[in-house]
């Protein structure tokens, strides 16, 4: 399917795209191609050699040539986008096959959908044992400094500053009036020791013991062997994946409406040629302001809505909203605002931070120093590689 085509039809329906937002314009690729290609199939049944795979028809360069250069010059989209009727027929009849309202009505509602089906590799790191950096004896963090080798204590050698997981397990902290769940990281430098350990889970229970610091009336029990990083947990309305044993990463995908994709296209992306000129002279007389507004306050209202991992409000103790920050302040400062929080608010790692709006580390969530805790009505979701097959186990029944 030619990307030209698809092109064309989603600048005649204003269907914008950004990358740095959501995750679903994969599937909405694929549907546009659905949709185009099923409509040539359909509207130009003559000329399903050209289109078809296994069809194609071979051309003489010498014979057929003034075929070729009609083709290649003919605008197939035509019915679909710059016809005036809403039937769209077989090419060189009447018989109707498709309606243009239709079509653009269902592409315009698979744009909104606020969930599709996506699922993420999960993997075992195997590669770094460390962070890179190597700090001195004296530094500031020399209190938690890893041994550069056996036998060269940090106290005078110095050492690395963090340690790499290979994997994760989750724990059951057996306390005197309470239990706790916990996911706790095995060491990726404990990884050949552990493998070539003739009993696994004594070797396993060993390391964990030793990460947990547990008082003497307080034991251990691991409850699930292994997770990878990326595993997908449900906790109490949270939604995440595992970055760390101490960090969630969202899952949520930010889907905004169509109207503030098109200002996010002309005045962040710069994307003005996109679009028509009428539709561009539009867009020109408006406030521009207002309309970086407006997109603002949607992104503000979804994270609100459903973004649970983010709690926008304790940004706003000084008093002033956001909103009223983020209004008085100069046209390339929203712009550069909102970029920051299309990817902050992306489904992945990612970071920033906003000065202007007294916003830090924006999209990094914490769970403490010692790592995330989960609640006993937690889902661990292990999901097949095309997302439609899952399975949930409950902590309540390990």
């Amino acid at each position: 399917m030619n990307k030209t085509l698809k092109k064309q039809f989603t600048r005649k329906i204003y269907l914008h795209k950004k990358f740095d937002s959501f995750d679903y314009h994969h599937a909405i690729d694929a549907y546009l191609t659905t949709i185009v290609g099923n409509y040539l199939y359909q509207v130009y049944p003559k000329l399903r050699p050209y289109f078809v795979y296994g069809q194609f028809k071979k051309f003489n360069q010498e014979k057929n040539i003034d075929i070729l250069k009609r083709l290649k010059n003919f605008n197939f989209l035509r019915q679909l986008i710059f016809n005036t009727d809403d039937n769209i027929y077989i090419s060189g009849t009447k018989e109707i096959v498709f309606n243009k309202k239709d079509i653009i009505h269902k592409l315009e509602t698979a744009y909104g959908y606020k969930y599709m089906n996506i699922s993420r590799e999960c993997y075992q790191e195997t590669s770094s044992l460390f962070n890179q950096t190597l700090y001195a004896h004296n530094s500031s963090v020399k209190n938690s400094l890893i041994p550069k080798k056996k036998g060269l204590p940090t106290e005078i050698y110095g050492g690395y500053s963090g340690n790499k997981d290979s994997f994760f397990v989750l724990v059951k902290i057996v306390k005197k009036r309470t239990n706790l769940y916990r996911i706790v990281g095995i060491p990726t430098r404990e990884l050949a020791k552990l493998n070539s350990s003739n009993n696994y889970n004594q070797a396993l229970n060993k390391i964990v013991e030793s990460k947990l610091c547990l008082k003497e009336t307080e034991s251990f029990k691991i409850l699930i062997k292994r997770l990878l990083y990326g595993t997908l947990i449900v906790d109490n309305g949270q939604k995440f994946r595992i970055g760390s044993f101490k960090e969630k990463h969202n899952v949520q995908q930010l889907v905004l409406q169509l109207k503030s994709m098109k200002y996010i296209k002309f005045y962040i992306d710069g994307g003005q040629n996109y679009f028509t000129d009428v539709e561009r002279k539009k867009l020109e007389k408006q406030d521009r302001d207002k309309c970086l507004l407006y997109v603002f306050d949607d992104i503000m209202n979804v994270v609100n809505k459903r973004f649970t991992l983010f709690d926008m409000s304790k940004y706003e103790k000084d008093g002033d909203s956001l909103r009223e920050k983020f209004n008085c302040l100069d046209f390339n400062d929203k712009v550069s605002i909102l970029s920051d929080l299309l990817k902050a608010f992306h489904a992945n790692s990612d970071r920033t931070s906003i000065t202007k709006l007294k916003i830090t580390n924006l999209g990094r969530h914490q769970a403490g120093k010692n790592g995330i805790t989960l609640t006993t009505n937690a889902q661990i979701i292990y999901q097949s590689p095309t997302g439609l097959f899952e399975r949930r186990i409950k902590i309540k029944d390990l």
